[in-house]
């Protein structure tokens, strides 16, 4: 496994590069005004950040398992910098895009039955934290 710092920060340049993309492209997109790309936007990250979730989370750890441990270092080292930089920025930008798509489209009431039932779920959800429901 590689452990200098030149590459270290080469890794971490293209995790900050991760981070970046998002953002701007939503940035962009709402300067733009496009009721379109803005629901492209939307769509497009929502659906990245929904594929490194399953991809990561059901295929990889299954494939990870089965190689050996300096492979798992040198595969962790290069990945983790990305999932920890792109995963928080994509979950930030798709809902943020769709509130404003809601709004925008004049769709979107804090006062709707919908949103109402959102909160309170949400509330339950993070009240339990990771205690099981009976």
């Amino acid at each position: 496994m590689i452990n200098n710092s030149s590459y270290m920060r080469s890794i971490y340049r293209t995790g900050f590069i991760a981070l970046a993309v998002p953002p701007i492209a939503f940035i962009l997109t709402y300067i733009s005004g496009s009721m379109l790309f803005l629901d492209y936007i939307h769509v497009l990250i929502g659906a990245i950040w929904t594929g490194v979730d399953v991809f990561l989370g059901l295929l990889f750890t299954n494939v990870i398992k089965t190689i050996n441990l300096e492979t798992r270092k040198n595969i962790g080292v290069r990945m983790i910098p990305m999932t920890l930089f792109f995963i928080p920025s994509a979950s930030i930008v798709t809902p943020l895009a769709g509130y404003v798509l809601a709004v925008r489209e004049g769709i979107f009431s804090f006062t709707s039955t919908l949103f109402i039932a959102i909160i309170i779920v949400g509330v339950i959800l993070v009240s339990y934290g990771g205690h099981s429901i009976p």
